[in-house]
């Protein structure tokens, strides 16, 4: 142990002890310039449009041949378009009892409170 007061203790220790750098900032860093982002060609109003003409056509076709679906209609005579598939597939009216003949069966069988 060191002899003296103890301000020449600490003195000693602190000229004992090594010097550490000061921290330094690094550069922040930019981001990595991306490219701007390229147009989507399926959301343009002209390609709803072309879309919604080709639903009329499917649902046209399908009321004079029920066997033909809609949906199997787009997809076969225009298979690049994305568009269509997804509003053909769009939501509807959920079916009842009293809207489907078939489950009126169903509905019969079930006891009334």
């Amino acid at each position: 142990m060191p002899r003296g007061t103890r301000a020449e203790v600490v003195l000693t220790y602190a000229m004992a002890a090594p010097i550490l750098p000061l921290p330094t900032q690094q550069p922040s860093r930019r981001p990595a310039q991306r490219p701007p982002p390229r147009p989507d060609l399926d959301t343009t109003p002209a390609n709803f449009m072309r879309a919604m003409a080709r639903i009329a056509v499917a649902l046209g076709l399908n009321a004079i041949d029920a066997t033909d679906l809609a949906h199997e209609h787009v997809r076969r005579t225009w298979p690049t378009d994305r568009v269509a598939p997804l509003v053909l597939r769009a939501a509807m009216t959920p079916t009842t009892t009293t809207t489907a003949a078939a489950l009126a069966l169903v509905a019969q069988a079930f006891p009334r409170p």
